[in-house]
């Protein structure tokens, strides 16, 4: 009786997800099963058109939620507060952690730009270490981050579709701090961008602080907004329970 009940054990052992990592280079790209993570964030974009210049705010509030192992569920939904306070966005997304570093996701909703549009998109959120304190990221693995789909099209009046390349390098400073760095090569329809950001993130077991610092980066049609004629600046919490 004692062999079985020790086999059992092990069995179950094996079977449950190991706790989840402190340090974000660790974490898997999906939540363990069972757990929630609420996302909320803070916006503020700068866009410079033609010699004006305008400063637009919002609210994210996002959530996800992982049913089963390496399956991963969310929705996230975005609200203008100025210059007019107005409906942004409403995105639900679905995720497999198909490696250790790799999962595919889907994401359909809502968007609202000069027109309400369907929206779709299918992205590749990859972490993969190259040492105990260097990986190489790409898209990152929350409902909020429908942005780094690698295909996506905005669906009807104005149709719109784009291709993203989402590169960057994730460093481990501390079990603690982390610093990502963001580039890559953006194709939307005639214009084309190499965005560059960072992401800071102070991580503890259940809470994460963090801010994050992105430019547009256009370069092309010639007569476009400029490379730093657009840039954001969040600030974000996310809480797993």
């Amino acid at each position: 009786m004692g062999l079985l009940t020790s086999a059992h054990a092990a069995f179950a052992d094996d079977e449950a997800a190991p706790e989840y990592p402190v340090p974000l280079i660790d974490r898997p790209l999906a939540l363990n099963p069972g757990t929630f993570q609420l996302f909320g964030a803070f916006d503020i974009t700068h866009v410079s058109v033609a010699g004006v210049s305008a400063n637009a705010t919002a609210l994210n509030i996002s959530g996800d939620y992982s049913p089963l192992r390496h399956v991963q569920l969310g929705a996230s939904f975005g609200i203008q507060l100025s210059p007019d306070a107005d409906f942004g966005y409403a995105v639900a997304s679905g995720q497999y952690e198909f490696f250790k570093f790799a999962a595919i996701r889907v994401d359909i909703g809502v968007s609202n730009a000069s027109d309400v549009q369907a929206y779709v998109g299918a992205g590749l959120p990859l972490r993969l270490k190259l040492t105990n304190l260097v990986a190489f990221v790409s898209s990152r693995p929350y409902a909020w981050a429908f942005e780094d789909d690698i295909v996506s099209a905005r669906l009807g009046n104005g149709s719109t579709t784009e291709f993203n390349l989402p590169l960057g390098l994730l460093f481990q400073f501390t079990p603690r701090v982390s610093a990502t760095l963001h580039s890559g090569f953006r194709e939307r329809d005639s214009a084309s961008f190499v965005p560059f950001g960072v992401d800071v993130m102070l991580e503890t077991g259940h809470i994460d602080l963090g801010a994050m610092f992105d430019v547009g980066g256009q370069f092309r049609p010639d007569g476009g907004p400029g490379y730093f004629d657009e840039f954001r600046f969040r600030v974000f919490t996310q809480i797993r329970v």
